[in-house]
């Protein structure tokens, strides 16, 4: 059950419906990005996580390749493929769009609490992503 809610905020979040995914998510969520070391506390934070990479990659979809359920917990693996028309911010300053299309790993770790999720902790292949920008 849990990992069908997930596939639903993933999929809301690739048709640009961040109000929507925002209703999955407890008003005191936290989304960790292990990538970047940033922090996102609450609601309004999660939907800025959210609209940053799309900012970046407005085409951003992201495919499913495994979700595994354990209790309260969803793990996912999945593909973001997009393409770089935006600005993507990171806490060093922001990446200028390159018009690069783009395919990153990424795995998330979902929490629950009841039938809303209270934590992300987002795992990406950063290097994947910035190789593929051109940066390194």
């Amino acid at each position: 059950m849990k990992a069908e809610i997930s596939k639903t905020v993933h999929n809301l979040f690739s048709n640009n419906q961040y109000d929507a995914v925002v209703t999955y998510s407890t008003p005191n969520i936290q989304v960790v990005n292990y990538a970047t070391g940033q922090v996102f506390n609450g609601q309004e934070e999660f939907r800025q996580f959210m609209a940053g990479f799309k900012n970046a990659f407005p085409d951003l979809v992201i495919h499913h390749k495994n979700v595994f359920e354990n209790g309260n917990q969803v793990a996912i693996e999945m593909e973001g493929i997009g393409t770089h028309t935006g600005a993507l911010e990171t806490p060093a300053g922001a990446i200028p769009p390159t018009g690069k299309q783009v395919s990153f790993k990424v795995c998330e770790i979902h929490k629950y609490e009841g039938d809303k999720i209270s934590s992300i902790h987002n795992y990406q292949d950063s290097g994947s992503l910035m190789r593929q920008l051109g940066l390194m």
